[in-house]
């Protein structure tokens, strides 16, 4: 799970998370002011949006859309015009793709209004904690082997504890040897900073809240996950999932997980399988529909190590 201190740009709101329960919501829009506009004709409505934590200059093109109609514009100091007619409205706007894009809800505007509303920019760096990336490992038979794990970003746990890299001996059924002591896999989790862009959201999964468990069990026997592993996976993720009637869900794989941690494992297994699953809680329907993911499975051949891990982000939608 990727979560603890997270910037997420909600409709209307920031939701800013310092831990794991403790929230609180700063507006991304706000109505300032709604006013008659003597120059306007009859039919006529014109929006003003307003940055305020940024500074532009009159040269620089700002990318939005009404009612999913796309356009650009060039700013005029801190401000750019929409004129439109009376009605409810739905904008986007995009500054540019280091910071969030803002969505609005429906705003309602008179005729021959001028709406002024304040934007405020959050950008897409977050800290964020990689939580339970487990590693299973699988060699073809007893077996001395040592794992470096290079995390990026700062250690938060490990387990079994790392001195320097893990030293073990592995059996085939997945039982790694420290001394005396057996565990059924290495485990770590971590600090770590990253860029989400709004290109992630465009290919993955939409959840419902009763089809979390059927869509976990169906996606992760797709990928080859066995039964235990597959029971590790949900017994940890489904509870959180499930407290949200919908969920957004995408998946990362192999090379992509190296933003997190690289593996350097000794004997070089024949097969390396990565899996991380990101989502988040969604309260409206995502405009446009993401476009389900292509699902890499696993090879199982030789000597294999299997790692998932996954990030939790919190997105609200208020109005």
């Amino acid at each position: 799970m990727i979560k603890s201190f997270l910037i997420v740009i909600s409709l209307g709101f920031v939701m800013i998370s310092n831990a794991k329960d403790r929230f609180e919501l700063i507006p991304t829009y706000m109505l300032e002011s709604s006013n008659k506009d003597v120059k306007l004709k009859s039919g006529e409505s014109v929006f003003e949006f307003q940055f305020n934590n940024v500074i532009l200059d009159g040269k620089h093109q700002v990318i939005y859309s009404i009612d999913g109609i796309s356009d650009t514009v060039t700013v005029n100091g801190n401000s750019f015009e929409v004129f439109t007619t009376p009605g409810e409205h739905i904008f986007q706007i995009l500054y540019n793709a280091y910071y969030q894009e803002i969505y609005t809800g429906k705003l309602l505007i008179k005729d021959q209004y001028r709406d002024v509303y304040s934007l405020n920019l959050w950008d897409n760096y977050m800290e964020l904690e990689v939580d339970k990336p487990v590693i299973y490992i699988y060699p073809e038979e007893e077996m001395k082997i040592s794992v470096n794990l290079d995390i990026k970003g700062k250690e938060v746990f490990t387990y079994p504890p790392i001195e320097g890299n893990w030293e073990f001996t592995a059996q085939p059924n997945g039982d790694l040897y420290f001394g005396d002591k057996v565990y059924n896999y290495l485990f770590w989790e971590s600090e770590q900073s990253r860029y989400f862009n709004h290109v992630e959201v465009q290919s993955g999964f939409i959840v419902e809240k009763e089809n979390v468990v059927s869509f976990l069990e169906s996606k992760l026997t797709e990928v080859g996950l066995t039964s235990k592993e597959q029971a590790d996976f949900i017994t940890y993720w489904a509870p959180r999932m499930v407290q949200f009637d919908k969920t957004f869900v995408r998946f990362e794989f192999n090379e992509e997980c190296n933003r997190y941690a690289e593996l350097d494992i000794s004997p070089t297994p024949d097969q390396l399988y990565r899996i991380y699953m990101g989502w988040m809680p969604i309260f409206e329907e995502m405009n446009p529909a993401p476009t389900p993911q292509e699902i890499k499975p696993i090879v199982r051949k030789g000597f294999v190590v299997l790692e998932w891990g996954g990030f939790e982000t919190i997105l609200t939608e208020i109005y």
